[in-house]
């Protein structure tokens, strides 16, 4: 694989690892908190451009990284549906993810290619998840900074990993406290995925139209629950082989 390629591929993964352990925490530490302030939730059309950068030169004949757009269409009600197309130098698409939400139901990751879906965790009905967690970024341990992204006013997280770099997540309370800047920095190089565009209001429901419903694969929530063993954290990991065993037993009742 080219090396600036790998590189870019490589940044984009640490990016996901952390945004998915952050939404597995958060998740179940929501199930657990009875007396948090909540506020209704906001409806919005959020569009992400993700760029990355190697601090090594590129190897001879290697492809130069090109782009990534995520297109995030966010319902009041919770649901969610995210489109990522990666694109070449030349900005030509070469890749499409998609993944949804559904209240009630849970968090997936569509493979096109298998024609399967991956299970990615668990989502609250819409009495829950038409309402966000009021909290305080600022007493988090993590928080670094206040900023503000195309207008908006961001909080500043920033996770720190083992080998030195660090991601710093910019998460927005008037957009449900959703990440609208991440920043990526490692020994390899550094990523951006910051807003350029964001729309107020609820999505057409066009744009939820025919979801797929087909087999569902369950080996990516089962990767969290190891990484939640292997990070020393047992409990977390409990409740959600529980919530795998619910997850698995309500898919076979609906055959």
């Amino acid at each position: 694989m080219p090396h600036s390629f790998s590189v870019r591929l490589k940044l984009f993964s640490v990016v996901l690892l952390i945004a998915g352990m952050v939404s597995a925490v958060l998740a179940y530490s929501l199930k657990q908190s009875n007396n948090v302030k909540r506020k209704p939730a906001r409806g919005f059309t959020l569009i992400t451009k993700e760029t990355a950068t190697p601090t090594r030169a590129p190897e001879s004949g290697a492809v130069a990284p090109g782009y990534r757009l995520t297109t995030r269409y966010q319902k009041s009600d919770g649901t969610w549906k995210q489109v990522k197309v990666y694109y070449n130098e030349d900005g030509k698409p070469f890749r499409e993810d998609i993944s949804f939400g559904i209240p009630g139901k849970g968090v997936f990751q569509v493979d096109q290619i298998q024609g399967t879906m991956n299970f990615i965790s668990p989502m609250p009905p819409k009495e829950q998840s038409s309402f966000v967690e009021i909290t305080d970024e600022r007493k988090n341990a993590n928080f670094l900074r206040d900023d503000v992204v195309q207008g908006y006013a961001a909080h500043v997280l920033r996770f720190p990993d083992e080998e030195g770099g660090f991601v710093d997540v910019y998460r927005a309370p008037e957009l449900n406290g959703l990440p609208i800047k991440r920043v990526t920095v490692s020994d390899d190089g550094y990523a951006v995925d910051e807003a350029v565009e964001i729309k107020l209001g609820d999505p057409d429901d066009k744009v939820f139209e025919n979801l797929p419903n087909w087999f569902v694969r369950y080996e990516r929530f089962e990767e969290k629950i190891q990484a939640m063993e292997d990070s020393g954290k047992p409990d977390t990991a409990k409740a959600m082989r529980q919530e795998l065993e619910r997850q698995r037993a309500k898919r076979t009742v609906n055959k």
